[in-house]
């Protein structure tokens, strides 16, 4: 595999239970490993699918030209079975419609433009940070941006579906704002979508935009950049419920009661820092330059994009000991 493996656990075979997977993005190739008995009891010879895409994330000294795309994995069809999904820095989302055969993957099905011309000249493509749900797109627009914190959507499911269309399908004149004046802060700020749109902050606050426009906020019990967000239906009541991952357990408030599970991490924590599934933001674009500046000045090479699943601010960065920066020593 690749320098850059993000995890990406869905029911790729669509029998209720949740497949190990995860995303070579340097390569472009998912790897799918089915859940049976054989690997709960830690047997695992293979992966049972390795699915090859015609896009994968290339770095450029010039960070406008990096190739770099988030997997987005979901039904957006609303057929029942897993779609493969990248949102990609250029501005386009991609997928590929699954099916129940490993021959129903492979190639891109649907693409479709989903930020403006004038959203890509204002910021670099990865800087949006891009999540999706159940057929639906969307993104939040950046911190040191015009309208920095603006979550925009589109839902296949309700404004439209996907269709056929020749080429790339500009997409972006039908993303709507739930509320034009719902602000969710800057790239620190991490969105999900559960039953509705949330953001979780460094804080340890989970903010909910219910479906009657107003804003519910959680108590601070979520954890800092350390406790890693991400949403499932723990308690079988059919809605999303809000967990994170801390450095030392795993912390789920259960939709059906508001009760919160404390379940202690069973493995090194060392070796595994993120849950199954990928949770986009975590650190300011602010920071997020600041850092590739600095790697620019540097090095001759290409610099790491620093945007996802990352914690802590510039000098919390674990710099190699002969690159740590001045003002960080």
């Amino acid at each position: 595999m690749g320098r850059w493996v993000w995890p990406v656990v869905e029911d790729y075979n669509s029998d209720g239970r949740a497949d190990l997977a995860v995303y070579d993005k340097e390569h472009g190739v998912w790897y799918i490993k089915f859940t049976n008995k054989n690997l709960l009891v830690g047997r695992w010879s293979s992966w049972d699918w390795q699915i090859q895409l015609p896009y994968h994330d290339e770095l450029n000294r010039s960070v406008r030209l990096t190739k770099y795309a988030r997997p987005l994995p979901g039904d957006y069809n609303s057929d029942g079975n897993i779609d493969l999904a990248l949102a990609r820095s250029d501005g386009i989302w991609s997928i590929d419609f699954g099916g129940p055969n490993r021959s129903d993957y492979g190639s891109f099905d649907q693409s479709v433009n989903y930020l403006t011309p004038a959203q890509l000249a204002a910021a670099p493509g990865w800087a949006y940070l891009a999540v999706a749900d159940h057929g639906d797109l969307s993104f939040k627009v950046p911190d040191s941006v015009s309208g920095a914190g603006q979550w925009w959507g589109y839902s296949a499911l309700y404004g439209g579906d996907w269709g056929t269309y020749g080429g790339v399908y500009d997409l972006y004149g039908r993303f709507v704002q739930p509320d034009p004046n719902f602000s969710l802060g800057g790239n620190d700020q991490i969105p999900l979508i559960g039953d509705w749109p949330t953001t979780k902050s460094s804080q340890g606050i989970w903010t909910t935009l219910e479906a009657d426009g107003h804003l519910s906020q959680s108590d601070s019990i979520y954890g800092g950049l350390d406790c890693h967000p991400f949403m499932a239906d723990y308690d079988g009541d059919g809605k999303q419920d809000r967990a994170v991952q801390c450095p030392n357990e795993f912390r789920i408030v259960q939709s059906s009661d508001n009760s919160v599970r404390h379940i202690p991490l069973a493995y090194n924590s060392s070796e595994f820092s993120m849950p199954g599934k990928i949770y986009v933001g975590g650190i300011s674009y602010q920071t997020s330059q600041q850092i590739i500046d600095y790697q620019l000045q540097i090095s001759n090479d290409p610099p790491v994009i620093p945007v996802d699943m990352v914690q802590g601010d510039f000098c919390n960065i674990p710099w190699e000991p002969t690159k740590i920066p001045q003002e960080c020593q």
